[in-house]
């Protein structure tokens, strides 16, 4: 458990930390509740902020995240998606057919 942010900045040694983690083969990923933009966009965000082009979107674990999964069980079906930012393009990244 740890933060490697605070805002965009950088916390120091949370680059570091992250290419130990990497080079011991221990398992890891990133978690936000921030949201508004897709798991690929995140991940290049936070790849340029710590210097490790290696961080890619497999690795992301974002506030809406889960809602992947909700877009095949909501096919079809009209739903109301609310956000800031690229909410509706994540939204059809997803899989919604988004609307207007």
């Amino acid at each position: 458990d740890g933060v490697v942010l605070r805002g965009k900045e950088v916390i120091k040694g949370s680059s570091e930390a992250v290419r130990m983690l990497r080079e011991a083969g221990v398992p890891y990923a990133f978690m936000t509740n921030g949201g508004g933009v897709t798991e690929a966009v995140k991940a290049q965000e936070l790849a340029k902020l710590l210097g490790d082009p290696l961080i890619d979107e497999s690795r992301m674990l974002l506030s809406h995240t889960p809602m992947r999964d909700l877009a095949q069980r909501f096919h079809r079906r009209r739903v109301v998606v609310v956000g800031s930012r690229d909410t509706a393009k994540v939204a059809q990244a997803y899989g919604f057919d988004v609307q207007g």
